[in-house]
């Protein structure tokens, strides 16, 4: 099935800029629409001061939080006009807990866009980290850098296969961009050999869909996350997709493996997850 609709969370925020600009582009490529969708928590109850705070400053915070929206729509406008593509992105804005409202409306797009820690919230300092919502929504979504800014189109994708459900998952979204992407690496960093099962079988069961989609297998190094992320800057990949083995029990914090964390701290460039 091909990319149609693209979700993107925005707020007033430099990274909420990138992450449109992000979602544009992709939009381009894959002549989808994007919809940008604004959350204003309800934060007497998300930071439940609403008790020992005073009357004036609780007004103040209330005030901000009514605001933001309306600051957020005129910034994406602004941003719009500025990129000459005034008009091609369509506005929402829902009001509640962040990770709830995100996962929710993205179950009716094919792919959600936000910031690092999903800047949404930013404003309040609200932080919303993105395995939160992948773990509710049943759609990938894609976590773009702070500092991250280009102008060149999507081109090569990078698959971290490990054999696992979640690895399954994550390479069959990433063929959402297969129409206009040149190439997919599925990268496979294991002691077994690339010559037998199950990597030859992966190899042929890839051959069979695309010839631009390639099996690369890498001794473990050290560091999983790194050799991922070294492999990614070696090939300068657009995007790295990779497998959530997070559960929905967000309280507990156990929503990401250490490699999978340490990847979302560290890249350099968009990475799609999926869960």
């Amino acid at each position: 099935m091909p990319l149609k609709d693209i979700l993107v969370a925005f707020s007033s925020g430099s990274t909420s800029q990138n992450v449109l600009k992000f979602g544009l582009s992709l939009s381009e490529q894959a002549e989808a629409s994007v919809t940008a969708l604004h959350v204003a928590p309800i934060v007497m109850e998300e930071m439940q001061i609403s008790t020992w705070m005073p009357e004036k400053l609780m007004q103040r915070v209330k005030d901000a939080n009514e605001a933001a929206p309306q600051k957020a729509k005129e910034a994406m406008e602004a941003l719009l006009a500025q990129l000459g593509k005034p008009d091609t992105v369509k506005w929402r804005v829902e009001t509640g807990n962040v990770a709830d409202a995100l996962a929710s409306h993205s179950r009716l797009h094919d792919l959600l866009v936000v910031g690092k820690y999903s800047e949404t919230t930013e404003e309040t300092g609200t932080h919303v980290r993105s395995e939160h919502i992948v773990t509710r929504s049943g759609r990938p979504l894609v976590v773009v850098p702070r500092d991250w800014e280009t102008e060149q189109p999507i081109e090569r994708i990078v698959i971290a296969w490990d054999g696992g459900l979640t690895a399954t998952r994550a390479m069959n979204d990433a063929l959402l961009m297969l129409p206009f992407v040149k190439h997919i690496d599925v990268l496979s960093i294991t002691k077994a050999d690339p010559n037998k099962a199950p990597l030859v079988e992966l190899k042929a069961h890839l051959a069979l869909h695309n010839p631009r989609i390639t099996l690369t297998t890498v001794k473990p190094s050290g560091n999983t996350a790194d050799q991922i992320l070294q492999y990614c800057q070696d090939k300068d990949a657009d995007i790295l997709v990779v497998g959530s083995r997070g559960s929905a029990r967000l309280r507990s914090g156990l929503v990401h493996g250490g490699t999978g964390r340490s990847i979302l701290d560290d890249a350099t460039l968009p990475v799609m997850i999926s869960h």
